[in-house]
């Protein structure tokens, strides 16, 4: 049995959560360049560090305009050297 996409409607407000590891470089710089090229001026905004500091998390807000522009933006951060949570 296919399973269904849940029912979304376009634009659609969305607040990404990243949880990056901030020791590997140009981590957060290619979160921007990313954002950046699709066309999405937010800058992530940090929420905390993990109790050990070895994590920082942070919150994106984005407008999605289609279904398509959601799985590449979200194929192409959790693609990042660095990123361990992204939901």
């Amino acid at each position: 049995m296919a399973e269904k996409m849940p029912k979304l409607e376009f634009p659609a407000d969305w607040n990404y959560r990243l949880i990056i590891d901030p020791a590997k470089a140009g981590c957060y710089e290619r979160i921007l360049e990313i954002l950046k090229a699709h066309g999405i001026a937010a800058v992530p905004k940090p929420k905390r560090n993990s109790s050990g500091g070895k994590y920082q998390s942070y919150r994106i807000p984005v407008v999605f305009t289609s279904r398509e522009m959601m799985a590449a933006l979200s194929s192409e951060l959790a693609a990042v050297d660095g990123v361990k949570f992204l939901l």
